[in-house]
């Protein structure tokens, strides 16, 4: 039967092992994207509701509290500020490290806080920088390596909808002719 030649059998096998290659490729690429993403959703989320509903006022930075040792250093500024109205002051320690001038101490810093738990502060500037660089920068690259997960898990499953291979049965219908 010519369907079953060693001729044929090679090639098929050759597709076979480019669409498993390619959903690896797929399922990692999705897999990293969501990692991504899901590593950093209680932080973004705690960012995205100071930046909607946080309270902006002056506070002093009255100390520094370090956590680990080396490259692996993390500085969390101690802030200390008046509760509008109430007038009642709260110390309070940043909610991500923020590395501030050993001159910053005792000056006042402009931060942000959550008006339902005033625990939870960032110094203004830094909610700033997360805005830009997390929405768009990490946002965008998430959002790209989801597709190309998804575009080759396409190309694994459903191989003859593929727009590239498409294209190339067509340029080898034409070459052939």
């Amino acid at each position: 039967m010519p369907g079953n030649s060693p001729q044929n059998e090679a090639p098929e096998k050759l597709k076979l092992a480019e669409r498993i290659q390619t959903f690896v490729w797929g399922v990692a690429a999705v897999g990293a994207a969501l990692i991504i993403a899901f590593q950093n959703y209680a932080t973004s989320q705690v960012h995205f509701d100071l930046t909607v509903s946080g309270v902006t006022t002056q506070a002093t930075v009255v100390g520094v509290e370090t956590v680990g040792s080396g490259r692996r250093r993390q500085s969390y500024p101690i802030f200390q500020f008046l509760l509008p109205g109430d007038e009642e002051t709260v110390t309070a320690k940043s909610y991500t490290s923020v590395h501030l001038d050993k001159n910053r101490q005792r000056r006042p810093v402009e931060v942000v806080y959550s008006p339902s738990n005033p625990q939870i502060v960032l110094p203004r500037k830094h909610l700033i920088f997360w805005v830009y660089i997390w929405i768009w920068g990490v946002g965008a690259f998430i959002l790209g390596l989801l597709m190309f997960g998804l575009y080759q898990l396409q190309m694994a499953v459903f191989p003859q909808k593929s727009i590239l291979s498409n294209t190339t049965s067509v340029q080898r219908a034409s070459k052939s002719a």
